[in-house]
């Protein structure tokens, strides 16, 4: 599955980063704003060229996020693609799930990411650490602007990585039958 970019009609560009968000576009949680400051200062500092980030979802937010990507510069780097019903064609064209929150339980769909052999760059909420092996199969950075951007400038300079990543996402199977053996086990004594 081919992912068609909504704005000029073309296929994703494959040489890119291509990141991949689905989520309620809610700033106060999901932090997209800081995910936007960041990538306006790569893009002022001339790092941005190759990558690409896609947003899926809707909600409150989405007319301020929409005005932020326009007063900084960025529609050529961020596409909106609004609420899909199934997102999930949508991450075969990706490099890696993009999740910027200022705070999450333990969101599904990083897990369901990796099912679809996405690695994960996220910020450090609660459970992060639970679901995201830092350098193995993800990358957590710091719950701030700056740790967004930090984290952005190293999958822009070290590209390489994601790769890395990839293959042991690839390698690693994130159902959770050796939980719901061990559940069974206990469970027939």
């Amino acid at each position: 599955y081919l992912m068609i970019d909504l704005k000029t009609g073309k296929p994703v560009d494959a040489s890119k980063i291509n990141l991949v968000t689905a989520c309620r576009i809610s700033f106060k949680s999901k932090g997209l704003d800081r995910a936007v400051l960041a990538m306006a200062r790569l893009k002022r500092e001339g790092k941005l060229n190759n990558l690409a980030w896609y947003i899926l979802g809707d909600g409150g937010d989405m007319i301020p996020l929409k005005a932020m990507i326009e007063e900084n510069g960025l529609t050529e780097e961020i596409k909106l693609l609004g609420m899909k019903t199934n997102p999930y064609p949508y991450f075969n064209s990706m490099s890696m799930f993009f999740l910027p929150s200022r705070w999450e339980g333990k969101p599904m769909v990083v897990t369901e990411a990796f099912m679809m052999g996405l690695p994960a760059l996220v910020t450090e909420y609660s459970s992060a650490r639970e679901q995201v092996r830092d350098g193995v199969d993800g990358i957590i950075v710091e719950n701030s602007e700056q740790g967004i951007y930090s984290g952005l400038l190293k999958v822009i300079e070290h590209s390489e990585i994601i790769d890395e990543l990839k293959q042991n996402v690839m390698n690693t199977d994130y159902s959770n039958v050796d939980e719901m053996e061990k559940i069974n086990r206990l469970i027939e004594g």
